[in-house]
């Protein structure tokens, strides 16, 4: 896992606020998310940027290409792509997948990462069937 110092990765999903984010180095950096049990993953909103408040969102860099790596119970894995729009608002991506065990956020690209930088990601939310 890769992430910035006092911007960690669980803050996304231990909590719901958006003005605490998983501060990235750069692409290629990915968060694993490990459940205790075997759930169907229906999807997943994400909120890119440090804040959803317009005068922070672009005060760091966001995520703009994730790979989001679903493991089952049985050890297959599937890869679902997406593309986020450059905003600041929940992006829902659907997955689609049963008996999942883990989840791991690969980011493959961002925008506005330039010197001292990071990409902000506020919020990872993930749903499953009830």
């Amino acid at each position: 896992m890769r992430q910035r110092p006092r911007h960690v990765a669980v803050a996304v999903v231990a909590d719901v606020r958006t003005d605490v984010y998983w501060g990235a180095p750069g692409p290629g950096a990915w968060a694993d998310f490990q459940f205790d049990r075997p759930f169907r993953l229906v999807g997943m909103l994400v909120h890119i940027g440090p804040s959803t408040k317009p005068d922070a969102f672009a005060t760091q860099a966001r995520p703009t290409k994730l790979d989001i790596i679903v493991t089952s119970a049985n050890g297959r894995t599937r890869t679902v792509h997406a593309d986020l729009a450059d905003q600041p608002a929940q992006e829902q991506i659907n997955i689609g997948a049963s008996d999942v065990t883990r989840v791991r956020i690969v980011i493959r690209s961002a925008t506005g990462l330039t010197e001292g930088k990071h990409i902000a990601t506020s919020l990872i939310e993930f749903f499953k069937r009830a």
